[in-house]
């Protein structure tokens, strides 16, 4: 028979990890809305204005917050941050080619 004390622990490690998974899922979304509102600003900058060195400012600022996404994701999903990968090599080759046109 389990004891009272047993049960109340036992709930409350329950209640604990839920809570953790929680606030880790807040922080990913808040994560994710700042590294998708880069993703944007980076479009306009770079292609909608055409200033180059700005872009490149917000291109590195935006794989810093892709990064930061995908450490959170780790920590819940494994498989949904490698799904992520293909974002960072896009962000990493669209740096380097603002890089490579404004040095040009």
């Amino acid at each position: 028979m389990i004891s009272m004390a047993t049960s109340a622990a036992a709930s409350d490690t329950i209640a604990a990890a839920t809570a953790t998974t929680m606030t880790k899922s807040k922080i990913l979304m808040r994560r994710f809305i700042v590294q998708l509102a880069l993703g944007d600003e980076w479009q306009r900058v770079f292609l909608g204005e055409r200033r180059v060195g700005l872009g490149i400012f917000v291109a590195f600022t935006y794989l810093i917050a892709l990064l930061g996404t995908i450490k959170t994701t780790i920590a819940l999903d494994r498989v949904s941050a490698m799904l992520m990968a293909p974002s960072f090599l896009c962000v990493c080759v669209s740096g380097w080619m603002n890089v490579v046109i404004f040095w040009n």
